[in-house]
């Protein structure tokens, strides 16, 4: 856990992009536009261990979170109920489970029929059917488009029925897309997709980040052994452009 949380929060601070990075129990608030904890012009929050980093896009939206923040805990601090100021957030992203792993940790689910993962291009026509098969939303959150590792496919017959890979973000980090589609979840698929792409990663040498919102994606990646670290939050303040 110790190393696992260093090494998140070293590629993490890198995001930020704030100077000096977690501060042990403490919580670092300071102004990025550009910060890579959410979209541009937006607040982000990220948790890791008893540390927290906010980045704000502006001044008054720094006066506004410091506010917020005061004398919440660590724990509570990406509860958009608690955080986010009033007046509210003109649109909220998560909160978000930050779960990594390491070749230690790591646990590949048992060998049985119809387990074998595929390697294939995302233009595969498979892939396109499985991605459409899921909602618009769906789609957004795991981003498989913008992978740049190898899509490991499970298949059902000639079906692509889930799909994992990453983006290999700064720091070394591998940021999982896992997806699975609509009709075939509840029977493990993510789970043996996510397995081929932590394992292709961890022989990289990189860092796999497992981001999840729902909690059968963040029981897919305990099962795995991906260990939590953590939680992000952003949003757009009221009022912002």
């Amino acid at each position: 856990m110790d190393e696992l949380l260093r090494r998140a929060r070293i590629a993490w601070s890198g995001y930020a992009a704030l100077g000096g990075g977690f501060r042990p129990g403490q919580v670092h608030l300071g102004i990025n536009a550009g910060s890579g904890l959410c979209p541009p012009g937006w607040a982000g929050i990220v948790v890791l261990g008893d540390a927290a980093i906010v980045t704000a896009p502006d001044a008054r939206a720094e006066r506004e979170l410091r506010r917020a923040l005061r004398g919440v805990p660590a724990g509570r601090l990406t509860d958009p109920s608690v955080v986010v100021p009033a007046g509210g957030g003109a649109a909220i992203l998560g909160p978000a489970n930050l779960a990594f792993t390491d070749p230690a940790r790591f646990t590949r689910p048992g060998a049985s029929p119809g387990s074998a993962t595929q390697e294939m291009p995302v233009t595969d026509q498979r892939m396109q059917r499985l991605l459409s098969s899921v909602s618009a939303e769906d789609a957004a959150e795991t981003d498989l488009a913008r992978i740049d590792s190898p899509v490991h496919v499970v298949l059902d017959g000639d079906r692509a029925v889930a799909a994992a890979g990453y983006l290999t973000w700064p720091g070394r980090v591998a940021h999982l897309s896992v997806l699975t589609d609509t009709a075939c979840r509840g029977r493990g698929l993510a789970k043996l997709a996510g397995a081929a792409a932590t394992a292709d990663a961890l022989a990289r040498g990189l860092l796999p980040q497992w981001r999840a919102r729902v909690p059968a994606s963040v029981r897919a990646a305990a099962s795995l052994g991906f260990v939590s670290c953590g939680s992000q939050l952003s949003f757009r303040l009221a009022g912002a452009a």
